[in-house]
């Protein structure tokens, strides 16, 4: 029977069953010398003309490498990188020759991948398509992969897909369907694996590697793992590298036997081994006990709660939800020494009030770019119109920016800051523009003008959706959840002074509302958690607060005229602002800091030696960087989210010199930043 389903369900349901009945039946697994095994693996970075990827040449290699060390042949002997059409079409044809007599088939593909209605293409480097009908001769169908192993006689087909990228053709003529590949049938014998959900978009990592792929390599090579330990295995660690906004599927027919990417080692010849039979509950915790799946060690409380075990696994799950509560436990104090007298108790510190001794890091705010690090001015793209709000798309591709003056939206390609579409509003008033978002796939663009929320299309220029002002209303900002299903509408109202967080879930045929979360003050900077459980939010009342949109309460609350944004897999907070100071407070200088979303008194903060309100812009893709803007000396530092680093040295300074206020410091990547000045032009800096 086929099925396409989250890891997390499969943990729930249908792989313990799997499990216990492999279990039961004590399955000692031994060597797979005797199988041929066969791999293709494809990288594609060097695109000609799209959007170059940094990381599929790298992740090709190493899941090459990393298949020969456990027995395939590989097709061309090695990892297959940056093929065009021609090439790619001899290498799955190859493919298909050499699986004769093959028992494991696998092919791996990392690079941009489309889906076209319902069926999924991977591109060629020279891939260039104007129109619908081009996909089919200068694409790959992955069904004639598929195809290659069906008629091979192969008993076990794998599929591996490290390409659920947004569409990089969508202002260029083709109109694909939902971000990333769609969901395919498994035949036969076959276990399809995706590196997100189907219709979603996947990481291409940081660090020379995607995430997906790292998880994939690292998992295939521990001995006495079956296929489908390894997917769940490899989805678990994606999950948590990412913070929950990647979660990695599955599409597989039943697969008959047991495979092993690698065996465990044989027993040694000269013992006889001791046929006995192993508990179910012994081996049952034998695999789970080390899991930080609390649903995992509940189902072995149900099935076996007078096992020996039982006491340990309360433990473990009490633990997990313990940790659940609080989301990073800060580090036990070091043991005290005894004191030789009796002190009086140490005051606790005052929240976010720097410290009156000159323990603050001084920042070079008024530094020159060259004083600080290698970021380089690469493009400038001269825009107009009054540049005011930015926002990124979810893949980092495309940036928009609103244009207040004229009434306009400017959608520009990322890296190079081409314009991809200037959408002119109709009916436009001055200066109503207050928030801006791109909608997965990137087709469309949501802006608030006067308090209402419209969605434009980018390809047609058209308003798509409108959802009018509520009353009382008349601005806002918007804010994109990470695993891009929610748009976050934050209204400011004037009578009386409160601000509503509104929902919306993110369709192909628009928003939907969901959920309203009211606030007894108005907001000056919003951002939410990659699993939604969490807001960050800053108030006018000169507040930072911690809400929790589950329980509508607020989890903690800090006294600063501040804005902030999460980073480090949200186990961080980054934030800048005057702390302790009331707003419009210009006598104290700005303040830029980092604490502990857990124990916000966990903190380091530095002087930024200046009287700039500073926004925080941007958080890189990875969590470890944050951009900071002034108000109007047209300067952007890039600082590390860290806690171990006492002075927060920033990584650059940037200076555009054009001393107007920065409208936007968006990250594209962790390499790339594009800027957004009230001079009206967009510049991209790169390291």
């Amino acid at each position: 029977m086929h099925r396409g389903t989250s890891f997390i369900d499969i943990l729930r349901g249908c792989l313990r069953p799997i499990v216990l009945a492999a279990l039961a039946a004590i399955v000692v697994p031994g060597p797979a010398q005797a199988e041929k095994r066969v791999a293709l693996v494809i990288g594609n970075s060097a695109y000609q003309s799209v959007t170059r990827l940094d990381n599929p040449n790298n992740d090709a290699r190493l899941i090459a490498d990393t298949l020969k060390s456990l027995g395939f042949a590989l097709v061309g002997n090695g990892a297959q990188v940056d093929l065009d059409k021609p090439a790619l079409d001899r290498a799955v044809q190859a493919f298909g020759t050499q699986l004769a007599g093959a028992d494991v088939a696998l092919f791996y593909y990392a690079g941009h991948g489309v889906q076209v209605r319902g069926a999924n293409y991977l591109v060629p480097v020279d891939a260039n398509p104007t129109r619908e009908a081009d996909v089919d001769f200068q694409m790959l169908d992955t069904n004639l992969v598929l195809r290659q192993m069906e008629g091979s006689g192969t008993k076990l087909n794998l599929v591996i897909l490290d390409a659920c990228r947004n569409n990089p053709f969508g202002g260029r003529g083709l109109r694909a369907g939902d971000g990333g590949l769609a969901q395919m049938r498994a035949p036969e014998g076959t276990l399809i694996s995706f590196a997100t959900q189907p219709g979603n978009v996947a990481r291409d990592g940081a660090d020379g590697n995607s995430p997906y792929t790292k998880a994939l390599a690292q998992t295939l090579r521990k001995p006495g793992l079956g296929i489908f330990e390894t997917v769940n295995e490899v989805g678990l660690l994606v999950k948590r590298a990412t913070g929950g906004a990647q979660e990695p599927w599955f599409s597989s027919s039943p697969i008959d036997g047991k495979f092993f990417f690698n065996a465990a080692p044989a027993a040694p010849a000269a013992v006889a081994p001791q046929v006995t039979a192993t508990p179910p509950d012994e081996a049952l915790w034998s695999m789970i006990k080390s899991s930080d799946v609390a649903a995992l060690h509940e189902e072995f409380l149900r099935q076996f709660p007078g096992s020996v075990r039982a006491a340990e696994a309360r433990a473990r799950l009490d633990a997990l939800k313990r940790s659940q509560v609080a989301v990073v436990a800060p580090p036990p104090p070091p043991p005290a020494a005894p004191p030789k007298a009796p002190a009086a108790a140490a005051p606790q510190p005052a929240a976010l009030t720097p410290p009156s001794e000159p323990a603050l890091g001084q920042l070079p705010w008024t530094a020159s770019a060259t004083d600080v690090a290698a970021w380089r001015l690469k493009a400038t793209t001269r825009l107009g119109g009054a540049l005011a709000t930015t926002a990124v798309s979810l893949d980092r591709t495309s940036v928009a920016v609103t244009a207040d003056r004229e009434g306009s939206l400017h959608v520009l390609e990322a890296r190079t800051l081409q314009p991809r579409a200037k959408i002119t509003l109709s009916g436009y008033e001055k200066y109503t523009l207050s928030g801006i978002a791109i909608l997965p796939p990137g087709n469309r663009v949501a802006v608030v003008r006067n308090g209402a929320l419209e969605v434009y299309n980018v390809d047609s220029k058209t308003l798509v959706q409108s959802i009018p002002a509520a009353p009382g209303s008349y601005s806002g900002t918007l804010s994109l959840s990470r695993d891009g299903q929610r748009l976050y509408f934050v209204r400011a109202g004037s009578n009386p002074p409160r601000a509503t967080v509104a929902s919306y879930r993110i369709g192909p045929a628009g928003l939907t509302p969901e959920a309203e979360y009211p606030l007894d003050a108005n907001i000056v900077s919003f951002d939410v958690s990659s699993d939604g459980k969490r807001f960050l939010v800053g108030l006018t009342s000169n507040d930072l607060i911690l809400y929790d949109p589950g329980t509508r309460h607020v989890v903690w609350t800090q006294k600063c005229d501040c804005g902030a944004r999460f980073g480090a897999g949200d186990r961080l907070a980054v934030f800048a602002g005057r702390p302790g100071a009331s707003a419009g407070d210009f006598n104290k200088n700005s303040v830029i800091g980092v604490l502990d979303i857990a124990s916000p008194e966990r903190r380091v903060m530095f002087d930024a030696q200046t009287k700039e309100s500073l926004s925080v812009d941007d958080v890189s893709p990875d969590g470890r960087l944050a951009s900071i803007g002034s108000t109007n000396i047209g300067q952007v530092v890039v600082v590390p989210v860290s806690l171990d680093t006492p002075n927060l040295r920033p990584v650059a300074v940037l200076k555009d010199n054009s001393r107007q206020s920065i409208a936007g410091a968006t990250f594209v990547g962790t390499d790339a930043l594009v800027t957004m000045s009230s001079d009206n032009n967009a510049r991209l800096w790169t390291k």
